[in-house]
């Protein structure tokens, strides 16, 4: 019953998105309940001229002068996370897996090994998941959903 968040930051821009992908999936296989990237808005909208780890939402002008919010491609990571993670608990409530056996399950197709880098003694840190492959994380995401299927 307990609910556990994990704090950390988002990749940096010039770093693969799916590090963010294995960030949350890692968070969720050891028993955690979400994510929490720090500081997420970049007000100024420098981002859009120049990287910014933190800018996920970008505030910005439009041709008339209106603020609007643009974002960041990692926000896209943190969705197709979010999906996959989703996936992931409905095969567990279908199959009635333990905790373990879905970190068995996850750990055939991706390699979660994470290194944490941190700027200085403060800061929560940014996961870096250097063996993670995209093949990994889309053939985990298509044995979850054959496995849900061929349950029906």
């Amino acid at each position: 019953g307990l609910a556990a968040w994990v704090y950390g930051t988002s990749n940096h821009v010039h770093e693969t998105n799916r590090n963010i992908q294995a960030w949350a999936l890692d968070a969720w296989q050891n028993g955690a309940t979400g994510i929490v990237p720090w500081q997420t808005v970049n007000k100024s909208g420098s981002a859009l001229k120049e990287a910014d780890q933190l800018g996920l939402f970008i505030f910005d002008k439009d041709d008339s002068g209106e603020t609007v919010v643009r974002h960041s491609m990692r926000l896209k990571a943190y969705r197709d996370a979010q999906q996959l993670i989703e996936y992931l608990n409905l095969l567990q409530e279908q199959r009635g897996w333990t905790q373990d056996q879905m970190q068995r399950f996850v750990n055939q197709y991706v390699d979660l090994n994470a290194q944490v880098n941190k700027t200085n003694e403060a800061d929560a840190g940014t996961s870096a998941y250097g063996r993670l492959s995209a093949s990994g994380l889309e053939t985990l995401r298509m044995a979850a959903a054959k496995l849900l299927e061929a349950k029906k």
